[in-house]
């Protein structure tokens, strides 16, 4: 299996029942590979706040009769993954984060944060979605990742979210809150 942003993972496990639960504004997925369920707050924008993202997803997991599963989360889902834990830990036997924080101790690293996360969310707002990508996937940090052979497939299932959605999850889950 191959373990990439956005590229099935587990495929070739049998036995998994993986379900991708996309964040308000998430991708399209493979359904081949496993069964999406995509994610809309319904309400105002204080309904993106980490307590009431965990607390949905929460009410998720039983509605679906989950009673413990394998949280796997990764940047800002990683961030909402660590919370989820925390607060629900009966739910998750094992937990993998990637690329996820706790937050930033000093007051003025938060600030400066969530000035730069305001920053970026307005830019997803204002700007074309694929000119976003391509400035996001400039950044050093992918240069491996645009090598990668199914990058563009990746790109193309980026282009499915929704910029606006995406920018109010960022505000409200930033890493300086």
């Amino acid at each position: 299996f191959k373990i990439m942003p956005g590229i099935p993972v587990f495929s070739s496990i049998p036995d998994v029942r993986l379900q991708r639960i996309l964040r308000p504004g998430g991708q399209t997925g493979e359904r081949i590979v496993s069964r999406i369920i995509k994610t809309k707050v319904i309400g105002q924008e204080k309904y993106y706040t980490m307590p009431k993202s965990a607390e949905a997803l929460n009410e998720l997991l039983q509605i679906n009769q989950i009673n413990q599963c394998f949280l796997v989360g990764y940047s800002l889902g990683g961030r909402l993954g660590l919370y989820l834990t925390i607060h629900y830990p009966k739910y998750f036997y094992k937990v993998l984060l990637e690329s996820a924080s706790p937050g930033l101790k000093k007051e003025k690293e938060r600030q400066q944060r969530i000035k730069q996360d305001y920053q970026l969310a307005a830019e997803l707002e204002s700007t074309d979605f694929s000119f976003f990508l391509n400035k996001w996937y400039s950044n050093a940090l992918f240069e491996s990742f645009k090598k990668h052979p199914d990058f563009n497939q990746v790109i193309q299932k980026r282009l499915t979210n929704h910029p606006t959605e995406l920018a109010k999850s960022l505000k409200n889950i930033s890493t300086g809150l």
